[in-house]
């Protein structure tokens, strides 16, 4: 047994796939929205009694390893060690040794990890200690247990804070020129300086709760700074792809099926505050569409509350553009001028009420629109209306798109006949579904019970398989104990997609697995390669010598022929 091996017989794929999508039994299976890719129809399958996974939209499977390195974005033996120190595996000494070459760069990553958790706690001490700074987070109602839950810190300025941040780190470890290498601390004019100095800190987590960066926050009046500064971008930490708070709020997301994006570190502490814990916020940066992507694995609708000024619309305006690439329902909360989502709980008003209110975001841009439309040139109004329908035609659902297109019609007064005949095709566009693959079948009812190769082998009709299929049967067939994990695990990628699919969907989950099903079958694929079989065995007996083996395989020819002479084979 390899490291990998004793790795995926301890730790339960379900569990671990759950982690990251939702998943509802069906049968045999667990099956989901696909994590990797965007989808409307979910096509994500795991089978907890093979320990394996497969996606019929993007083609991604394997085991649990494969799916932590993938989703994680690290090497197979980064993910069997992520998962080892997560379930606590104690691995035998002589399986250690595999991990050496993968160590050193999961070495790397936690420490980094470790030293931001050191320099929020470091922050979270100083805050506690300066009374102003704690003073202003209560004139902002965000009170002292979320400050504690998110560590919500303060970085002491000058070279007093350097001095104690590094006699801080140093107990731990941490060597001050780690923290230069990830700008942490910048060398200046005048010497060493954070960035961060004298701000309310706001430590971010990734998706598995693990400290990888900073948001930091100007507080005083005088100072003249930009209001936020986030952590530089490093091979560990990437604001396109992170939310702020998403690693407590995804037990609520997941539950809920629905989650609140908001644009400030302030506004989410306070969103969370008023028990709307399925909140999370953007790290200073616009939504991307892999914020949207990482949403879209676990809930069905988005509500985006940005701020009521033209910063904040024009911020949803741009959201519009990237919609389509995700199969969840977006709704616009429309705050009032001036208000933002902090400043509008903190009034008790009903928010509630915004929400019973919110529109889909596509009404929201053609309503944003129209409001300017009437005051505009005809060159303008133009683009608005090739803007907004080129938008909309990107949308895969046929129904969707012809009421929005009907929509824009009655806003703005254009015949609807007009639009579609410029971007729209009408007509009800069905996607056929590719016809069941008798050999995938076949091999799915073989890689479930492979005694049933056998068969194969006695009717001489494995080399009228097709190369692929006709290689991995032989391989099945070298197997004297067959296992599947470690069968699919030795594959290669173009061989294991094929495996996985042929046995999640016709495997101990079809009827493929009864016999006489599986028999019917080998009747389905003989009877379409009748010709090629007779011509192989009228070869074989032009070729044999033996006097009772050609007796033999002359009694089988004519029994082939008699079939298709009684209509069997056509």
């Amino acid at each position: 047994m390899n490291i990998f091996s004793f790795i995926k017989n301890n730790v339960p794929i379900l569990e671990i796939v759950q982690q990251y999508t939702n998943l509802k039994q069906v049968g045999a299976y667990w099956k989901g929205s696909c994590p990797f890719h965007s989808e409307r129809t979910p096509s994500f399958t795991v089978s907890p009694n093979k320990d394996i996974f497969y996606c019929f939209g993007c083609q991604a499977g394997g085991d649990v390893i494969s799916f932590t390195a993938k989703i994680e974005n690290c090497s197979q033996l980064e993910a069997a060690k992520m998962l080892s120190e997560k379930y606590n595996i104690q691995i035998p000494t002589e399986l250690l040794k595999e991990l050496d070459k993968g160590v050193s760069d999961l070495d790397a990553k936690n420490r980094y990890f470790k030293m931001c958790q050191l320099i929020a706690i470091w922050c979270n001490k100083n805050l506690l200690k300066n009374k102003k700074a704690l003073q202003y987070l209560e004139n902002r109602n965000i009170k002292s247990e979320i400050t504690e839950k998110f560590l919500v810190g303060y970085f002491e300025p000058g070279q007093a804070g350097l001095n104690s941040l590094n006699t801080f780190l140093k107990k731990e470890g941490i060597l001050f020129q780690d923290l230069a290498e990830f700008s942490v601390i910048i060398d200046g004019n005048s010497g060493f300086y954070s960035p961060f100095e004298d701000r309310i800190i706001f430590p971010i987590k990734n998706s598995l709760g693990e400290f990888c960066a900073f948001g930091g926050r100007i507080w005083q009046n005088s100072d003249e700074r930009a209001k936020y500064y986030n952590s530089k971008e490093n091979p560990y930490f990437n604001k396109g792809s992170l939310l702020f708070g998403f690693d407590l709020a995804k037990k609520y997301i997941q539950s809920q099926k629905s989650a609140f994006l908001v644009e400030g570190y302030v506004d989410h502490l306070t969103m969370y505050q008023n028990g709307y814990k399925n909140t999370v916020a953007t790290l200073g940066t616009a939504c991307t569409v892999e914020h949207l992507k990482l949403l879209a694995r676990f809930i069905e609708k988005l509500y985006v509350v940005y701020d009521g000024d033209n910063a904040g619309k024009q911020a949803i305006l741009r959201l519009t553009e990237l919609a389509w690439n995700v199969s969840i329902e977006l709704k616009i909360i429309s705050l009032p001028d001036g208000e933002d989502p902090a400043s509008f709980l903190n009034k008790n008003f009903d928010f509630e009420d915004l929400i019973s209110k919110s529109k889909n975001i596509y009404q929201f841009f053609i309503g944003s629109t129209k409001s300017e439309f009437a005051n505009n040139s005809l060159s303008e109004k133009l683009h608005d209306v090739q803007k907004i329908t080129k938008i909309i035609d990107q949308l895969q659902d046929p129904i969707k798109k012809t009421l929005l297109f009907q929509e824009v019609s009655q806003e703005f007064g254009i015949p609807l006949e007009l639009i579609a005949k410029k971007y729209v095709p009408f007509e009800n566009s069905l996607i056929s579904e590719n016809p069941l693959s008798l050999e995938n079948a076949i091999l799915g009812a073989i890689l479930n019970d492979h005694n049933k190769l056998k068969f194969l082998k006695n009717l001489e009709i494995i080399d009228f398989f097709s190369d692929q299929t006709k290689k991995i049967l032989n391989l099945i067939g070298t197997n004297n104990k067959f296992d599947l994990k470690e069968f699919i695990h030795s594959l290669e990628d173009n061989d294991k997609n094929l495996v996985l699919e042929s046995y999640i969907k016709h495997g101990s989950d079809s009827n493929v697995e009864q016999m006489d099903e599986f028999d019917n079958l080998i009747k389905q694929f003989q009877k379409k390669n009748w010709k090629k079989i007779i011509l192989k065995f009228k070869k074989d007996l032009a070729q044999e010598t033996d006097i009772k083996r050609k007796s033999e395989k002359l009694e089988k020819l004519k029994d082939l022929q008699l079939k298709i002479l009684s209509g069997s084979y056509e």
